[in-house]
């Protein structure tokens, strides 16, 4: 999984002198992107499902403490299926949002509430993003630039 990563992120890293044509084919560039992601995010999922004594699943009892209160009442628990306990890596599980506000909190605690909050929005006919495109490009072909 991370040689993976390490592949994908040696060709998508930008070097000076001549560049890949990966870098000058537009939407079909965003759609490799989005494809990579996609495997990328696949191979974690993959591994979490397969490696759940690793993350020591068997600890986590709500699923089967639901399974036996429902079926005390009657209901069927097949609809719940197998239950799978995603890492707090995993960005966007449950349990990363949890981390997220928790780390949150922590920081408030210690700093105090925020004063100011900013939000910016950037222009992509600025100078810096035009000079950081290839030629022929524009910023829509790298998303990474602008967002």
């Amino acid at each position: 999984m991370v040689f993976d990563i390490c592949y994908y992120a040696y060709h998508l890293y930008v070097r000076d002198g001549p560049q890949l044509p990966l870098f000058h084919g537009g939407k079909l560039f965003q759609q490799f992107v989005v494809d990579v992601w996609a495997n990328c995010e696949q191979r974690k999922l993959n591994w979490a499902r397969t490696h759940q004594y690793t993350l020591r699943s068997e600890l986590y009892q709500g699923l089967q403490n639901a399974a036996v209160y429902d079926r005390h009442d009657g209901e069927d628990v097949g609809p719940l299926g197998h239950k799978l306990i995603l890492p707090f890596s995993h960005v966007g599980s449950p349990r990363f949002m949890t981390q997220l506000f928790q780390n949150a909190m922590v920081i408030c605690r210690h700093f105090h509430k925020p004063d100011l909050f900013l939000t910016m929005t950037a222009n992509p006919k600025w100078l810096e993003i035009i000079h950081s495109l290839f030629p022929g490009q524009t910023a829509t072909n790298h998303p990474d630039i602008i967002s």
